[in-house]
């Protein structure tokens, strides 16, 4: 084989990039897609202070999606140059499609639930729908003819790659470098959603991993969906030490053998793989000691209908342990769409896909699974809904909960779940697990 120092994809998103990085990892090559804008503006804080342009970056061979719209930074655009002579003997990919496809793909996108063409406007000073297309328009055709200059002796080292008439060219084009174990390009985040069958209701699966939660907690938690306007099939997943009572009530009632202490994942998992391979048009999550209130699954339903969003998410009210409501508490991060509990996740199929991280996550990061969960889902650039309704009850076992509204936390109260995981992901041994196993590092 011959030899290849980097990857990098150089054309603009709503191109495939998505479906680019999930190439590279079904052929065994370390990619990073994204990373949340922070890949990008690592790129131009490095450049800026004069280290390695990909200092934090080094372990990944492949790069996507190089870009943070939030800070305006495009360094795929304005550092290709510079990543071409730090990383000799490197690859750059332009991929493209119809222009007039593209634009409005990206005039259609939400990201986190906010419409990018209006943050790039934000940014940009552009007030007009169709000035924004004429700007895009004429970025798109100046780089393509920038980058196909810049490389016009060098043929060996650019692919120009149409993602939707020559699927061909990109195994090919890498084949003498590593072995092509997967020559498809799979079809990620496309920016339409299949539809569902005509003049049916959705089908909605929700999930509920348990362990050992008292009966009268499970009940309240399974009789919260069964009492929706919206009708949804209950899966309950026992991790090891399942309920014989559950098995007379309304749900599909998986057993797992054993508990495998990583906080829900593996039968949250399981049951996620179960619900896709059945043919549900949604996946929901609800954790044994939450509940929802009246209205949760439609209001979410209506918020895709709205959005086409793949991921629609809700908020949250908070409650004791014994189930009574934490007056007036709220959470900044999730106001603010920074964070989104799991049991607030509904779920389109177009996304079932990535569902698997729930089994590939290391356990030493369960106890911030939704954390990770969430940030996967924004690697990935789906697109996002919010319907800024509190319809989930989370029942908190964090003493801060409980101290920001003057009430004594329950004996065995957390102080703090996230510090040991965020101290392994520190470490080496961590950040090689975890970019290897979710395909992104997530600090």
């Amino acid at each position: 084989m011959k030899t290849i120092n980097k990857i990098f994809q150089i054309g603009f998103n709503r191109c495939g990039t998505s479906s680019l990085h999930e190439f590279f990892l079904a052929n065994g090559i370390n990619s990073i897609h994204w990373d949340g804008g922070r890949l990008a503006q690592a790129i131009i804080g490095n450049k800026a202070a004069n280290r390695p342009l990909l200092t934090g970056y080094e372990s990944f061979k492949c790069f996507t999606d190089i870009e943070n719209v939030d800070l305006n930074l495009f360094p795929h655009v304005s550092h290709y140059k510079d990543l071409d002579k730090a990383y000799p003997d490197s690859k750059f990919i332009l991929n493209s499609r119809n222009a007039d496809a593209w634009i409005e793909s990206r005039m259609n996108w939400l990201v986190r639930g906010v419409p990018y063409k209006d943050i790039f406007k934000r940014n940009n000073g552009v007030n007009d729908d169709d000035a924004l297309r004429e700007i895009w328009r004429n970025q798109y055709l100046q780089h393509r003819a920038d980058v196909i200059d810049y490389f016009k002796d060098r043929p060996d080292d650019l692919l120009v790659f149409d993602i939707e008439n020559e699927p061909a060219k990109l195994a090919e084009f890498f084949k003498p470098y590593f072995e092509i174990r997967s020559a498809a390009m799979p079809k990620v985040n496309a920016g339409k959603s299949r539809p569902l069958k005509q003049n049916q209701p959705p089908r909605i699966a929700v999930i509920t991993p348990y362990y050992k939660e008292s009966l009268a907690v499970l009940r309240k938690c399974h009789e919260s969906v069964i009492d929706q306007n919206l009708a949804a099939v209950h899966f309950m997943v026992a991790d090891g030490f399942p309920q014989a009572e559950v098995n007379g009530w309304k749900v599909q009632h998986i057993q797992l053998p054993k508990a495998h202490g990583d906080n829900g994942n593996t039968p949250r998992g399981i049951g996620s793989l179960l619900a896709d391979a059945e043919g549900y048009d949604f996946i929901a999550y609800l954790d044994a000691d939450n509940w929802f209130h009246p209205g949760h699954l439609a209001s979410l339903y209506e918020c895709w209908q709205k959005t086409q969003a793949e991921v629609c998410c809700s908020f949250r009210t908070f409650h004791h342990l014994d189930g009574s409501e934490l007056p007036g508490l709220v959470e900044k991060a999730e106001l603010n769409f920074k964070h989104v509990d799991t049991s607030c996740f509904f779920l389109h199929r177009n996304c079932f896909d990535y569902l698997n991280i729930w089994l590939k996550m290391p356990k030493q990061l369960s106890a911030i699974c939704d954390r990770i969960f969430y940030l996967g889902l924004l690697q990935k650039k789906y697109r996002f809904g919010f319907t800024k309704q509190a319809s989930v009850a989370f029942r908190s076992q964090y003493k801060v909960h409980y101290d920001a509204v003057g009430i004594a936390p329950p004996e065995g109260a957390k102080s703090s779940v996230a510090n040991e995981a965020v101290q392994w992901l520190k470490s080496v041994e961590g950040c090689r697990e975890a970019a290897s196993k979710l395909g992104f590092y997530p600090l």
